[in-house]
């Protein structure tokens, strides 16, 4: 890692990390990756669901929310670099990873910068309707595409949602948008097949019909220790499902008593 001054480590901190609430008697610290199109808020509420003992940190992608002033990301690998040294020094204790979509492969990404640079590793990373490096998420790239069929797109993904975006009520998030999934489509991991020391923990939807079971189960070839997969009813954006949500939160929190009592 390269030598920074402590003014623009606060400052990285400051702008990187969203804490739903800071618990100093925190013994764990979970670290959220968002996905396309999102902010680090959408993991405001697993906070109410999560134990006392874990701290949230989710993470913030420039351009959204407090970060409206400044411009999108749009190198991949000096999001990762940033996120690693803030938590190189933000982070003193047992932690977790989970990243959903685009979330995933930056947590991943994440993982193998920390890996490089002998950082102690989140002990599991948890992986949610992502593909790993070997297989291309989608054929075509999709922040290229003529506004009318992104849209189009987005909205068959989207399936979930409570509406549906147009052409018109998607105009104000498509710049976001459209830089989140160039960096989904520009991903191009320099090893494609490099394991980690962390337990990978995989999620899938039942009816996601670009993240299918057989993908998600090529990330066992990634890890070192256990890997596992829970496919969940539902479409890429299952983890929406209060229900599908608490599931998950309960099995970080078996993670890190695991690892208590490993």
């Amino acid at each position: 890692m390269k030598l920074i001054s402590n003014s623009r480590l606060n400052r990285l901190i400051d702008s990187w990390l969203y804490i739903p609430s800071k618990k100093k008697n925190a013994k764990f610290r979970l670290f959220c990756f968002h996905y396309a199109g999102a902010s680090a808020e959408i993991f405001h509420s697993w906070d109410n669901y999560i134990s006392p003992d874990i701290e949230i940190c989710s993470i913030q992608m420039p351009g959204r929310s407090k970060r409206t002033s400044e411009p999108f990301a749009s190198d991949i690998w000096q999001v990762v670099q940033e996120i690693t040294d803030v938590i190189i020094a933000y982070n003193t204790l047992p932690y977790c990873f989970f990243g959903h979509s685009m979330g995933g492969l930056i947590a991943y990404e994440v993982v193998r910068n920390l890996q490089k640079n002998s950082y102690h590793l989140p002990s599991t990373l948890f992986l949610s309707a992502i593909r790993p490096p070997c297989l291309d998420y989608i054929k075509e790239e999709l922040h290229v595409l003529p506004t009318d069929y992104f849209v189009q797109m987005i909205n068959k993904v989207n399936e979930s949602a409570d509406c549906n975006f147009s052409e018109k009520n998607i105009e104000d998030f498509l710049p976001m948008i459209v830089s989140d999934f160039k960096i989904v489509d520009k991903w191009d991991s320099p090893k494609k097949n490099e394991r980690v020391k962390s337990r990978i923990q995989a999620y899938g939807g039942t009816d996601d019909e670009y993240v299918l079971e057989e993908h998600l189960s090529e990330w066992s070839k990634y890890t070192f220790v256990n890997f596992n997969l829970t496919i969940f009813q539902g479409d890429h954006f299952f983890i929406r499902n209060d229900n599908i949500k608490k599931q998950i939160i309960t099995d970080i929190e078996n993670s890190f008593k695991h690892d208590k009592f490993r």
